[in-house]
């Protein structure tokens, strides 16, 4: 059986490929202390604000390879603005209106998992466009972070630059969640970046090259197989027998 991220590979080729596509990063995080907690039942929440509130489009997120652990989605997602798809697949996000998110509710496993990519185009003005992930309780209300009181996210990106900078925040543990219980202590996900289209173009290609000389190598093995059957001792003993 081949390795998980291989398979994975030709998503995240695709996604790296896609036009205006800058960077992408794989996200983990530990959502065991979610199992089971009376704050439940859970959202996922992704946010993409037009820093210029005109609705210019300029900027896209793309989600994918979705992992839930022993957990999965539940029920409906709930959109709004320029946004499409499905964590079955991949989920797109565009800044055509001021506001767009993607709300799934979700039953906590003991990992969350997902790739992130992005544009990074900067928006006139001094007010960038942001990306933000959140998980809300059974209120709507996010779970308490550090990032503070009104933001209350674990991932926060601003596109203010070619290279937007991907800042992490663990759950706020003085604070309870709106939803009951006491606080929740969730750790900060972990970001590992992609490596850039042209390194994973060239592993690609060297993973169809080994592929291929493994292809030729089994057929050899069956021509040689096939010759030893016809000419080998076998078939010399095949022939006095006869």
């Amino acid at each position: 059986m081949r390795p998980k991220s291989l398979l994975a590979l030709p998503v995240i080729v695709t996604i790296l490929l896609l036009p205006g596509i800058a960077r992408a990063d794989i996200v983990t995080l530990d959502t065991t202390p979610l199992m089971e907690d009376p704050a439940g039942p859970f959202s996922l929440v992704f946010q993409l604000t037009d820093g210029n509130g005109t609705g210019d489009g300029n900027n896209t997120v793309t989600l994918s390879d979705f992992v839930f652990g022993t957990g999965g989605p539940s029920g409906a997602p709930t959109t709004f603005g320029g946004v499409s798809g499905g964590v079955g697949s991949t989920v797109t996000l565009v800044d055509t209106s001021f506001l767009n998110y993607f709300i799934q509710p979700f039953t906590p496993g003991t990992t969350l998992g997902f790739t992130i990519a992005m544009t990074d185009n900067v928006d006139a003005g001094g007010i960038p466009d942001g990306f933000a992930f959140s998980i809300s309780d059974n209120t709507g209300q996010n779970i308490p972070t550090q990032a503070g009181p009104f933001a209350d996210m674990f991932i926060s990106i601003a596109f203010d630059s070619s290279n937007p900078t991907v800042t992490v925040f663990a759950s706020d543990t003085t604070r309870s969640p709106a939803g009951g219980g006491g606080p929740i202590d969730l750790g900060a996900p972990i970001v590992q970046a992609v490596p850039e289209p042209s390194g994973i173009g060239f592993l690609a290609v060297g993973l169809s090259v080994v592929f291929v000389l493994q292809r030729v190598f089994q057929r050899k093995q069956q021509d040689s197989a096939y010759r030893n059957e016809k000419t080998g001792p076998l078939a010399l003993a095949r022939l006095f027998r006869s």
